[in-house]
C-alpha cells in the first residue's frame, strides 16, 4: 500500500510517502497562520509528492499536537495551533485531500508508532515517550499496547501543572515556549548560539533540563516504565540539558531501582511523527 503521512508542528508541516513500510520520499513547509492555508499547503504536499512518484496515495494518517477524541474525528484541543481544535478535520480532510482512507492521531502516538517500527522501543514493552518541540507531549505503552485513555487523551504530559500559582505548565517550562519567553529567540537559534559558547544560553537549557527531569522523574514514579524515550527538535541539544535533567531525576524518584530507568534519546530525527502517521496508513 502506498501513503502519505504528515506531521503538523506547532511551526511546520512534514509530510512522507510510504511504502511496504518504508519511507521513499519526504517533504517539509512552513506551518500557514490560517485553518484555510493549512488545508490549502497539505494538499499541494500531497499533489508534489505524487507527481514525484507517479502513483496516487491509497490512505493517509495526520499527526497532529493535541488530545483526538475517542472516534478519531476531531482534535479536542490543540494550544499551538488553535484554528485546528473542534473541527471535524477527518471528514474535512477525506474531501480536500480526495483520499477516502484517512486516519489521524495525537502527533505523540505517531513517534510512539514510528520507534516501535524503525527504532529500539520495539525491545520494550512498558515505555514512555515525550516529544520536547515548540511544545512538550507524551504517550505510553503498558505491555506493548498504546494507552489512549478512556477519553482518547491519555498522555497529556506537557499539560500538567507545574506551578499554581502562576498557572504554568510542564510545557511552558521544558519546551521552546521557555527557550522564546527566557531569550527572546527560537530554539534552532538558541542551539547555534548554545554551540558557540554563549553561556548566558548554556544556562538557560540547563535550567529547562531540570525542569524536564522534575517531570519525568514524577512519571516514573507513577508508572514505573522500562525505558524513557526523548524526541522532538530541543532533544538534539541534549548535551546542554542531560545532565542537569538526571540530576532531577536521581533527586525525584522514589525507588532505588526506579532511578536506573532508562533515559534513551530518540535517533528517528525530524520527521519522526510523519513516518508514525505514514505508517499508520500503511497499516489500516
Amino acid at each position: 500500500m502506498f501513503a502519505l503521512g504528515f506531521d503538523i508542528g506547532g511551526s511546520s508541516i512534514k509530510a512522507v510517502a510510504a511504502e511496504n513500510k518504508k519511507i521513499i520520499a519526504s517533504k517539509i513547509e512552513v506551518l500557514p497562520k490560517s485553518f484555510q492555508g493549512f488545508l490549502k499547503v497539505a494538499k499541494e504536499m500531497k499533489n508534489a509528492l505524487e507527481k514525484e512518484l507517479k502513483k496516487k496515495a491509497e490512505g493517509a494518517g495526520f499527526s497532529f499536537p493535541g488530545p483526538i477524541d475517542k472516534k478519531r474525528e476531531k482534535i479536542i484541543a490543540c494550544p499551538n495551533i488553535p484554528y485546528l481544535a473542534n473541527k471535524s478535520i477527518l471528514k474535512i480532510l477525506k474531501k480536500e485531500l480526495q483520499i477516502s482512507s484517512i486516519k489521524i492521531e495525537h502527533d505523540i502516538h505517531c513517534f510512539l508508532l514510528a520507534e516501535r517500527e524503525f527504532g529500539v522501543s520495539k525491545k520494550y514493552q512498558n515505555v514512555f515517550y515525550l516529544a520536547i518541540g515548540t511544545g512538550l507531549g507524551g504517550a505510553f505503552s503498558i505491555d506493548g499496547k498504546i494507552v489512549r485513555g478512556f477519553h482518547g487523551s491519555a498522555g497529556e504530559f506537557g499539560q500538567m501543572i507545574f506551578n499554581l500559582e502562576r498557572k504554568e505548565t510542564l510545557e511552558d517550562i521544558c519546551s521552546g515556549k521557555y527557550i522564546v519567553k527566557k531569550l527572546g529567540i527560537d530554539v534552532s537559534t538558541a542551539i547555534t548560539e548554545a554551540e558557540k559558547g554563549n553561556g548566558k544560553v548554556q544556562k538557560v537549557f540547563s535550567e529547562l533540563g531540570y525542569n524536564l527531569g522534575v517531570g519525568v522523574a514524577g512519571v516514573i514514579n507513577i508508572l514505573d516504565p522500562e525505558v524513557v524515550f526523548i524526541s522532538g527538535g530541543i532533544s538534539t541539544a541534549r548535551k546542554f540539558f542531560d545532565l542537569e535533567m538526571r540530576r532531577a531525576i536521581q533527586t525525584f524518584v522514589v525507588s532505588k531501582k526506579a532511578k536506573k530507568t532508562k533515559i534513551i534519546f530518540s535517533k528517528l530525527g525530524r520527521f519522526g511523527g510523519a513516518m508514525g502517521a505514514g505508517l499508520m496508513a500503511v497499516e489500516s
